[in-house]
């Protein structure tokens, strides 16, 4: 029986875990009252994670020994990670999807997934198919990419037992997240990747992440907004340092953030610095300790009505990198509002 192996000395350095920024509002909540849960290896991620809303049957069960479900594992990523995008006009899930309705229980929520970049299947879904376990990884490692930008991993190579049964498209995700303690093998160290993943393994590895994420506050706010006034489109930047020290971002030319709106296929409609010119030069922006900055403009009311039938979302770009923050380069989803 070939037993799990370290390869090669590894080196892990993720240096968000002590400046990445915060998504959201985790969710956690209080599941202690189902009655198939006590004493099990999964107990604790079930009562935080095993929300009532999405698994619950009615009869007090939590079933974690039942497949998860893809729109399941969908919901309950959404949900852990505080995930909540506001969007111009009202999303239709057929946009990427031909098997989910509108209707459909999670269907926001995974419109949300694949908007990040969380999800990225198309066409079909298959929302009630158990998802197994190498492609719960994948999504939860996506998850993790989405969340932090400042990391990376050092020639590491870890072998399961049953690594050749992994999908080569996800070796890469399982390694990582092997490094990151958010899987582990059982069975004497087999993954079994091709296996459906259980209610408890889905809880216990998006609960692992969640509380990763929490673990990585810095005391650094950023976020970004749109809206509509005097015909046109604002758009802000706010940068807060809540820290009780000073904050530095540098900047490679004069141009110090950045604006992108799209479409619901995510094809980009119009980018702030498009038509604008910035001085090649090495710049800094300081922010003070407790002090917060707000970067942006106004999008004209002609620029506006040309593209906006079309909007879908904005995000916002820091358009540089700081030694006392994580800085998202795929930038900050714009909240809109009305």
């Amino acid at each position: 029986m070939k037993h799990f192996k370290l390869i090669s000395l590894s080196l892990l350095i993720i240096s968000m875990l002590l400046m990445a920024l915060p998504l959201g509002v985790f969710a956690a909540d209080n599941n202690e009252n189902y009655n198939d849960i006590n004493g099990t290896w999964s107990q604790q991620w079930v009562n935080n994670y095993g929300y009532q809303e999405i698994f619950s049957k009615g009869n007090g069960n939590f079933s974690p020994d039942a497949d998860i479900t893809r729109m399941e594992f969908a919901r309950l990523l959404h949900k852990a990670l505080g995930i909540n995008i506001n969007y111009f006009a009202a999303t239709d899930i057929s946009d990427y999807f031909n098997d989910v309705k509108n209707s459909d229980a999670g269907a926001s929520a995974l419109y949300d997934l694949v908007t990040c970049g969380i999800i990225d299947t198309k066409t079909s879904f298959r929302p009630n198919d158990p998802i197994m376990r190498d492609e719960m990884i994948h999504f939860v490692m996506r998850a993790f990419d989405y969340k932090f930008s400042n990391y990376a991993f050092i020639e590491i190579y870890r072998v399961f037992a049953d690594d050749s049964d992994i999908r080569p498209e996800y070796g890469t995700d399982i390694q990582h997240a092997c490094i990151l303690g958010l899987i582990k093998g059982k069975n004497d160290n087999y993954l079994f990747p091709l296996a459906a993943a259980t209610r408890a393994e889905g809880v216990t590895v998006v609960g692992r992440l969640a509380e990763l994420w929490e673990k990585a506050d810095t005391n650094v706010d950023v976020s970004a907004s749109v809206k509509e006034e005097n015909g046109g489109l604002k758009l802000s930047l706010t940068i807060a340092n809540n820290s009780d020290r000073d904050i530095i971002i540098s900047h490679s030319s004069t141009q110090l953030f950045d604006f992108g709106i799209y479409d619901s296929e995510g094809e980009t409609l119009y980018f702030w610095s498009a038509n604008k010119m910035f001085a090649t030069v090495v710049t800094e922006t300081k922010i003070a300790a407790g002090e917060k900055l707000v970067l942006g403009d106004t999008l004209s009311a002609e620029e506006y009505s040309q593209i906006k039938d079309n909007i879908s979302y904005a995000k916002g770009f820091i358009t540089g990198t700081s030694p006392d923050f994580s800085v998202q380069s795929d930038g900050y989803m714009a909240a809109f509002i009305a």
